[in-house]
């Protein structure tokens, strides 16, 4: 899924992604909105990585408060949150129907993430999900 495509489903949803210019992260999330600094974005990956995790915080409620970061008592809690919004970025960055189809279709696993347009490891990590899951 192209970063276009995640732009498309955040409207859908009618979670607004703002243009937020930040000096230490390139994107946040709140309850209901997702904050991208787009000036700092490198490449598409990098993008689509950074919105399909925020929507990942928002679509699956895996939120927790900033007062949080800095109470080593909730360390557990919000890896646990991170942890389940980025599980389900990696179904938004490899859809697991894609990533059927270009396994089908390609030889190798370079060539795979090639043609999904992700980094090796982010294919790794979508087919280790899928498997634990069961679906693949």
């Amino acid at each position: 899924m192209t970063s276009l495509k995640l732009l498309r489903l955040s409207d859908k949803l009618n979670i607004p992604v703002y243009n937020f210019k930040m000096s230490r992260k390139k994107a946040f999330c709140v309850v209901d909105a997702i904050a991208v600094d787009f000036f700092r974005v490198e490449t598409e990956r990098e993008c689509k990585a950074l919105l399909s995790e925020e929507l990942g915080h928002v679509i699956t409620g895996a939120l927790y408060p900033l007062s949080h970061c800095v109470n080593p008592l909730y360390k557990e809690n919000i890896d646990k949150q991170e942890r389940k919004a980025y599980n389900y970025s990696l179904t938004l960055q490899v859809p697991l129907n894609e990533l059927k189809d270009a396994i089908s279709h390609e030889n190798s696993d370079y060539e795979i993430a090639e043609s999904l347009d992700v980094d090796i490891q982010t294919l790794q990590k979508a087919v280790e999900y899928y498997r634990i899951k069961g679906m693949l």
